[in-house]
């Protein structure tokens, strides 16, 4: 039986030795969306901190990276309550810099002056074109494969790839400008 200081030094390593595995094993890889995709098996199922552009789709937000010239790599973004079959293990992070992230995302659109008629939607898409962010996240892939038989992600399943939010950091964005031809 342990007794005396040994005993008192035994239970508080007992005690934290789960925090410290706990914490090593959360901690995020920092990469770049290029060598995700260079690799997705390798990041798949773990937690990633990338920094990329968002899209704004139709269906769909992504996060993306020019990689080359010809070549744009990216990835689907959710939250974790919009993606519970993926079961990511964390809460969304819900601080100041994720408020102004979703700000940016949810814009109500800016509408602008009515044009002649046959020129087209008054509206512009969304407020901001071009924002940039670092998200932290579990990275998830599928085959091409299973792509085609719609077991992708996002909307019906089309992509390869997703990035579960865990938390957000220094999102930046740039409003959009007015359509031009517009009447005054």
């Amino acid at each position: 039986m342990i007794t005396g200081p040994l005993k008192t030094i035994t239970m508080v390593m007992l005690i934290l030795s789960p925090l410290a595995a706990a914490h090593h094993a959360i901690a995020p890889i920092e990469a770049t969306i290029c060598k995700i995709m260079q690799d997705p098996s390798h990041f798949k199922g773990k937690i990633v901190r990338v920094t990329g552009r968002i899209f704004w789709g139709m269906e769909d937000t992504d996060l993306y990276e020019d990689c080359t010239p010809q070549y744009r790599g990216g990835m689907v973004i959710q939250f974790p309550d919009d993606a519970p079959e993926l079961k990511p293990g964390f809460h969304l992070v819900r601080d100041s810099a994720f408020e102004k992230f979703y700000y940016y995302l949810t814009a109500a659109p800016v509408k602008k002056f009515r044009l002649p008629p046959n020129v087209g939607s008054p509206w512009v898409p969304h407020r901001y074109c071009s924002m940039t962010v670092t998200i932290t996240g579990r990275f998830y892939s599928v085959s091409e494969a299973e792509v085609l038989h719609g077991r992708g992600y996002g909307n019906a399943g089309e992509s390869r790839f997703a990035l579960v939010v865990k938390s957000v950091s220094n999102p930046v964005a740039q409003e959009c400008p007015p359509p031009s031809g517009l009447n005054k």
